[in-house]
């Protein structure tokens, strides 16, 4: 074997023992002059592995990269701040891409390509959400315009509430629904009930709430999202109530609202214990207790929400309701 093999095979057998890459290449690596490391994931990434809501068109693959940085063999270390010398001694590759959710990232999109020494951070795939849910009050405003283009704002809150054993059918156990509160923030000092009024009209009535929930068929897509346990966002436990269906792949749906949820424990307990569900109840109010008109709703003792469900001084559907307990982003219901 001629000397300049001998070596040749020693450096792959030697880079081998260094990154954990086959054979193929660990040669491919050496002939090309720059010592970069690929781990699985990353060259997982870049073959097109686990993309969602991007063409093939889009893909971004370990070819393009590489075609990148190939008038480049000097970096400056992510990590360390130093130069590094692709030449001289390995380079780990770091991607920094978005983390796939249906209501925060319907796209994995790659953000960021880091160079670090290998001593200082090993190759690896980096996911981080794209938007995230934030610990501030849990609300979300809208805005709804009447004939004259004056806009009245409204903070929209959901909360857990469990409905008493017997208000929706006689034999009826308790059970755990969301309930949306709404408050005029900005009246043009038109007073409350005429906003509540309006919206009420132009969009919970024609969403397909009624006074008769039981019976509400909710316009298509309005769903209820509910992560518990996310370790990945800032805030573990949130909801996504959503009004429609994504426009395109990489678009999230609609969102009447989408922020942290706090989840009392037996509230949580008592869905776990309804077992498998598609549905949950959302109620909407209160409303006067006339029903004529909604008033601006204060937050009920749990063990007077009896009373006001059966006087109708609430609206309501049943929803469909994805449980995702894990915050992986998989839609699965409960």
């Amino acid at each position: 074997m001629p000397h300049h093999n001998r070596d040749l095979g020693r450096q792959v057998r030697d880079r081998i023992k260094r990154t954990g890459e086959r054979y193929q290449e660990a040669l491919a690596v050496i002939r090309d002059g720059r010592r970069f490391i690929f781990a699985d994931d990353v060259e997982r990434f870049l073959a097109g592995e686990g993309r969602r809501g991007v063409s093939h068109d889009e893909v971004v693959d370990k070819e393009l990269v590489l075609a990148g940085i190939r008038d480049r063999t000097v970096y400056a270390c992510h990590t360390c701040g130093d130069s590094g010398d692709a030449r001289t001694e390995d380079i780990t590759i770091q991607l920094v891409v978005t983390r796939y959710d249906p209501d925060l990232s319907p796209a994995t999109e790659l953000l960021e390509l880091r160079y670090n020494h290998a001593r200082c951070a090993p190759s690896a795939l980096i996911r981080v959400n794209r938007r995230d849910v934030s610990h501030a009050p849990a609300h979300t405003t809208m805005c709804l315009g009447d004939e004259s283009g004056v806009e009245g704002r409204f903070a929209i809150t959901p909360r857990p509430v469990m409905v008493p054993p017997g208000v929706l059918d006689p034999r009826s156990a308790p059970e755990p629904a969301l309930m949306i509160t709404v408050e005029v923030t900005d009246d043009h000092g038109r007073g409350a009930t005429t906003w509540l009024s309006k919206l009420e009209r132009s969009l919970w009535l024609p969403a397909g709430f009624g006074e008769h929930f039981t019976e509400a068929a909710v316009r298509p897509g309005w769903s209820v999202r509910l992560v518990q346990g996310d370790l990945n966002g800032l805030v573990p436990n949130w909801v996504a109530v959503r009004v429609a269906e994504p426009s395109a792949e990489d678009e999230p749906p609609g969102h009447l609202f989408l922020g942290a949820l706090d989840i009392p424990v037996a509230w949580s307990e008592a869905l776990s214990a309804t077992g498998v569900r598609d549905r949950i109840l959302v109620l909407v109010g209160p409303r006067a207790p006339e029903c004529e008109v909604p008033l601006v709703p204060v937050e009920p003792e749990p063990g007077l929400l009896g009373g006001p469900l059966k006087d109708g001084a609430f609206l309501g559907a049943y929803l469909p309701f994805i449980h995702d307990r894990t915050g992986s982003g998989r839609e699965e219901t409960s």
